[in-house]
């Protein structure tokens, strides 16, 4: 059946109601300025099989539309505005043969937008702008006879890699139709080119590591002079002092004494490090003969501290 209107604006789901339409099995109806379809809009034609709506300004497409969605086998809305294909576009039009996408807006195309169309064998995405397709979406379409992907701008840098090998493929097995039509818009370099017939990148080399390098720590030694005595010490530890020789007087007496020196360190030499300060102690006693006959003398070692 052919429907010849303009300007229909949105078809409701009452306009095509009735009862004598069920033995239709197709419909077009195209430049009729069609903007939105109802839900349950061709729910009288339970056998349609054969859907054309070329040329219209619609902008998605919703298996809700049909009342026996598993029963058509072609869809055509080639020239519309449609942007995208959610995963649920086609969910249930099972027995779809025959998609017709040409010429509208289409950016994204979800991996999972065919995986219930096992039997779609013809397949047009031409003219769209689109600029890169999962592999997976070919790998749902196990009955493809061809498919046509010309006049998009596609991506042939390095990131689409693995979309340019699944294209190799399908040039391959013969299945791209208008293959020369299938160039890369980017990067500029590969312009134009055909993008079955780009080098595919290599496999980046792995990533090395710079080694750490340890951080040796580095001990300063430092190497102290020796410590200079002071002309005051030199004086204390090498002059003993006399004593002025005994008299009879003295005798009786048992003479001690002691001198003792302190040592300090020079305002310029390094503080030791096993001591504070060096002290140095010299005793000496005289002491009375018990004989009176003379006196002795003696002198202990010095003490260092």
């Amino acid at each position: 059946m052919v429907i010849t209107m303009s300007n229909v604006g949105e078809i409701n789901s009452t306009v095509l109601q009735s009862a004598n339409l069920n033995s239709i099995t197709s419909i077009e109806s195209n430049n009729a300025g069609i903007t939105r379809i109802a839900e349950n809009a061709f729910g009288s034609f339970p056998h349609l099989q054969s859907l054309v709506l070329d040329n219209n300004m619609l902008s998605q497409i919703n298996p809700s539309w049909f009342r026996s969605p598993t029963v058509l086998s072609e869809l055509k809305v080639a020239g519309n505005r449609i942007e995208d294909l959610n995963e649920s576009a086609l969910h249930g039009l099972t027995n779809l043969t025959k998609l017709s996408l040409e010429n509208n807006q289409i950016q994204t195309i979800h991996p999972n937008s065919f995986r219930s169309q096992s039997l779609l064998a013809d397949l047009d995405l031409s003219e769209n702008r689109m600029t890169w397709m999962s592999p997976q979406i070919f790998n749902s379409l196990r009955s493809l006879r061809f498919i046509r992907l010309d006049q998009n701008p596609w991506n042939c840098s390095c990131d689409a890699k693995d979309f340019i090998t699944a294209l190799k493929d399908l040039k391959r097995r013969n299945k791209l139709n208008e293959s020369m039509g299938v160039t890369c818009e980017s990067p500029p370099r590969l312009k134009d080119q055909p993008v079955w017939d780009v080098s595919v990148c290599p496999a980046s080399a792995p990533t090395q590591t710079p080694s750490e390098t340890p951080t040796t720590s580095t001990a300063k030694t430092v190497t102290a002079a020796p410590l200079k005595p002071s002309s005051k010490s030199q004086t204390s530890s090498q002059s003993r002092p006399t004593y002025p020789p005994p008299t009879a007087s003295s005798l009786s007496a048992t003479l001690s004494s002691s001198e003792t020196s302190v040592e300090t360190k020079p305002p310029d030499a390094p503080t030791p490090s096993s001591t504070g300060t060096h002290v140095t102690v010299m005793t000496s006693s005289v002491t009375q003969s018990s004989n009176n006959s003379g006196v002795f003398i003696s002198s202990s070692p010095f003490f260092n501290f």
